[in-house]
C-alpha cells in the first residue's frame, strides 16, 4: 500500500529558502496530507497518490502553517496523474502529478540534470509531513534533512529489499537515520547544483526526485528510508506534456 510519507530527526528550513517547496491542504483538514514542489509560478509538482481521487484545494506557501505571517494558501483547480488512479501500487506506473494552482510570486525550482543525479551519494529531503516515527505527530512547517543514497536506479537486488522499481526509483535513507515521513509524500529530493546534498549558500538546489512512499518491510511507518520516484528525461517530458495541457484546459 502506499504510504502518504514531515521529516523525522529534520531541522526546520529558515523562513525565506526553499520557498518552491509547498504543502498541500485538503477541504479543512488540520494539516497537511502531501507536500510539493513548484516548478512554475503555476503549477507544482507532487505524487499521483496524492491528487488521486481526492485532490487538494489549495496550497500553502510559506515555512509554518501555524504562526501569524508563516505564509499563505493558494487554490489549486486541477491536475494531471502519471498512473492509473484507483490501483494501490506504484508498480501501475510513476507516481508523479502536476498540480494546477493560481499564480504564485515564487521563483520555481528546475530540474537536475540526470548525469548529476548519477553521481549522487548523498540527496536533501524536504516536506511537511510528520515528525515522529508513527507518523502521528505534525508541527506543520517545512523541515528538511540530508540523506545517504542507497541507490539512485533500485538494482534488482535493491528491488527485492525496498520494494522499488527496477530502474526506475531512488533509495534513499538508512534505518534510524532521518527520513521522510506521513505528509511528506509529493515533495521533492534535492541535489545541489555541485553535487550531493549541499547546504545553503552553496550554490543552488535542484529536483532529483518526488517522495513517493516507505520501503517495504514490516514496523514502524517512518525512519527505515524511503522510495523517490527519480526526475529522468523521459519523467520530464510526461511532466511538460501535461503542464500543457492543464493550460489549455484538456
Amino acid at each position: 500500500m502506499l504510504i502518504d510519507i514531515d521529516i523525522v530527526k529534520g531541522r526546520p528550513v529558515p523562513a525565506g529558502h526553499l520557498r518552491a517547496v509547498v504543502a498541500l491542504a485538503y477541504h479543512n483538514e488540520p494539516f497537511s496530507s502531501c507536500s510539493g514542489t513548484l516548478i512554475a509560478e503555476d503549477m507544482v509538482l507532487t505524487a499521483a497518490h496524492c491528487v488521486c481521487g481526492y485532490p487538494p484545494d489549495r496550497i500553502f506557501v510559506g515555512y509554518d502553517m501555524k504562526v501569524t505571517n508563516g505564509g499563505s494558501f493558494v487554490p489549486a483547480s486541477g491536475w494531471r496523474a502519471a498512473y492509473r488512479c484507483g490501483v494501490d501500487t506504484a508498480a501501475t506506473g510513476v507516481d508523479i502529478a502536476i498540480l494546477k494552482v493560481s499564480r504564485t510570486k515564487v521563483t520555481p525550482m528546475t530540474a537536475a540534470p540526470d548525469a548529476l543525479i548519477q553521481r549522487a551519494n548523498w540527496l536533501r529531503i524536504v516536506g511537511f509531513g510528520a515528525t515522529d516515527i508513527d507518523g502521528e505527530r505534525f508541527e506543520d512547517r517545512k523541515l528538511e534533512s540530508a540523506v545517504p543514497v542507497t541507490s539512485i536506479d533500485c538494482p534488482r537486488d535493491v528491488a527485492e529489499e525496498a520494494g522499488c522499481q527496477v530502474g526506475e526509483e531512488i533509495v534513499a535513507g538508512t534505518l534510524g537515520g532521518p527520513d521522510t515521513c506521513s505528509g511528506d509524500s509529493g515533495g521533492p529530493i534535492l541535489i545541489s547544483d555541485r553535487g550531493g546534498a549541499g547546504e545553503y549558500g552553496e550554490g543552488m538546489f535542484r529536483i532529483a526526485g518526488v517522495t513517493s512512499r516507505g520501503i517495504d518491510g514490516e514496523g514502524t511507518i517512518c525512519g527505515r528510508g524511503g522510495v523517490y520516484e527519480r526526475l529522468t528525461p523521459a519523467v520530464w517530458n510526461w511532466v511538460s506534456q501535461a503542464q500543457r495541457s492543464l493550460r489549455r484546459g484538456t
